[in-house]
């Protein structure tokens, strides 16, 4: 995500009218995973009016540790970070999930790269969903509302 995507200042982020229809079943715990706090700040400002609790990690390997520690409807995780990248960190997570006999959980993988074979790789490394940066507020709100109707629907 880039900054100039964001709103202007925080009350325009409340004031925005989303459109937006969340499915019953929340409020869903999120995790977002980022390297910039800038682009954290940024997801919490789009998501502020949605009903979801947000936690954050800076890295892979701290989002591996959230993870293993709480359970999340969904994470939101960035492609490239220092200590441990995303792709590495969704596939121990795929792997804690399968040892432990739990559901997949939802990660939507955010990358600033558009190429083909990067979507495809972080799909294969077990990515719900890709979103290609810059990600737009509506973007967002659409796959997570997305994520979250596939599940009260099963």
């Amino acid at each position: 995500m880039r900054v100039e995507d964001a709103p202007n200042t925080p009350s325009d982020a409340k004031t925005a009218p989303t459109g937006t229809t969340w499915p019953t079943g929340g409020p869903w715990k999120v995790l977002v995973v980022d390297d910039s706090s800038v682009n954290r700040q940024i997801v919490r400002l789009y998501l502020e009016e949605a009903p979801i609790v947000l936690e954050e990690a800076q890295n892979g390997r701290e989002a591996l540790e959230r993870f293993v520690a709480g359970a999340y409807d969904c994470v939101i995780m960035d492609n490239i970070m220092p200590v441990m990248d995303g792709l590495e960190a969704t596939r121990r997570i795929r792997a804690y999930e399968v040892v432990h006999g739990l559901p997949p959980t939802p990660i939507v993988g955010i990358s600033g790269k558009a190429q083909t074979a990067d979507e495809t790789a972080c799909l294969d490394a077990g990515y719900t969903l890709y979103l290609r940066k810059p990600v737009r507020k509506a973007m967002l709100l659409a796959a997570l509302t997305g994520l979250f109707a596939q599940g009260a629907s099963s």
